[in-house]
């Protein structure tokens, strides 16, 4: 008979204000990214990332992806545990990866029900119908201390938190507008200048693809005033006889 222990770190509610609609069709196909621990020591790993942060940009080595992986990512006897595991309860594994240290199984909802133990509904919410989960994910003994997570029960709608709705009607960085690149550069001790050279973009060009609509003048002059950074060179560069033809204030692109 297995055994199954509470996943730690597991435990959620449902959306505030949901309205229960009933069990879960069993037969629906659906998958899961199981997420497994790490082969190394991720203490180390966090120190070593504050470490670089201390640095100057000139002197900090990253890890490379390879070497990440080699001594931090998963390890081929836990990913091997988890597809066994996976077979015995008739999923399929559909991508597995040590760098990811995940494995993400597809399958009937009532057999993935059966390997890791939830309690899984079926909700209204004002935002729209969830498939929600309620306290803790059960699973195997075996694999206690190997899974660190398991995720794809709960497909709740995404919503903002209380800040963001507050700043919404707000014009320029900030609330749902996002946050300015400069933001984050501040964030992150991103260097003004390197041997003598003043580091504000000057020579470099990106590309934005724009996929419909477009832009206007007034609204980058408004929105670089408003960061405090001079307006940039903005050129349009047409594909296939598109232009730049920005929309209402209500589009994706206003």
């Amino acid at each position: 008979m297995t055994i199954y222990v509470p996943l730690p770190g597991s435990k959620r509610s449902l959306l505030s204000n949901s309205r229960p609609l009933g069990a879960v069709d069993p037969s629906e196909m659906a998958s899961l990214t199981v997420r497994v621990r790490s082969s190394g020591n991720p203490a180390a790993l966090a120190k070593l990332a504050y470490d670089l942060a201390n640095q100057p940009v000139a002197d900090r080595k990253y890890l490379t992806h390879d070497q990440l992986e080699q001594q931090h990512g998963a390890a081929q006897e836990d990913l091997d545990r988890i597809e066994h595991f996976a077979q015995q309860h008739d999923l399929t594994v559909v991508h597995r990866s040590s760098a990811e240290r995940a494995v993400v199984l597809k399958g009937k909802l009532g057999d993935l029900l059966a390997a890791f133990r939830a309690n899984v509904q079926m909700y209204h919410h004002a935002a729209g119908t969830y498939r929600g989960r309620t306290g803790e994910i059960m699973v195997p003994q075996e694999l206690h201390g190997i899974v660190t997570g398991v995720f794809g029960f709960d497909t709740r709608p995404k919503h903002r938190s209380p800040f963001r709705r507050k700043n919404a009607a707000q014009s320029g960085p900030g609330g749902q507008n996002g946050v300015a690149a400069t933001e984050f550069a501040t964030r992150y001790n991103f260097p003004a200048t390197f041997n003598g050279m003043t580091l504000d973009g000057t020579g470099q060009t990106i590309a934005i693809i724009e996929l419909g609509g477009g832009y206007r003048n007034s609204d980058l002059k408004a929105f670089f005033q408003e960061i405090s950074e001079v307006t940039p060179k903005v050129s349009t560069i047409s594909v296939d006889h598109a232009g730049n033809r920005p929309s209402i204030a209500d589009s994706d692109d206003g």
